[in-house]
């Protein structure tokens, strides 16, 4: 099983809004500008170690960097000219829906994304979670 670190301290999830399920500030994306970084942003960067901040910044989701992300988006012949070619996996689409869910606690949300991400062999690990 391949590990991935979510960084509780880094993390924007919950939506675009401030609500009581949203931790992080700014733009729910890849990498803000203010340095947050939503679960696939923080994974992305560990699955593609090749990728580096500006690939990601302000970047919404996977399939929109013409780079391909293990199990996060792949090539599409199908796909339109706004991605680049790429598209998002099922596994990317579950995980912003879990990400950006307004109803659910950060609590909540770690434990649906482990079990989405146990399904695909990954195990994460949260760090920074005073």
């Amino acid at each position: 099983m391949k590990e991935l670190i979510l960084d509780y301290k880094k993390w924007r999830c919950g939506g675009d809004n401030d609500g009581i399920n949203a931790l992080g500030l700014g733009d729910t994306c890849l990498l803000n500008d203010e340095g947050f970084m939503c679960c696939l942003g923080q994974f992305s960067k560990q699955i593609n170690e090749d990728l580096r901040n500006n690939n990601i910044l302000g970047i919404g989701e996977p399939e929109d960097i013409a780079i391909h992300i293990h199990d996060l988006n792949f090539v599409d012949n199908d796909a339109e000219a706004e991605n680049n070619g790429y598209s998002n996996t099922n596994l990317t689409y579950l995980a912003i829906n879990i990400n950006d869910n307004e109803d659910t606690t950060p609590q909540e949300k770690i434990v649906f994304l482990t079990n989405l991400f146990k399904e695909h062999d990954y195990e994460i690990k949260v760090i920074n979670n005073e």
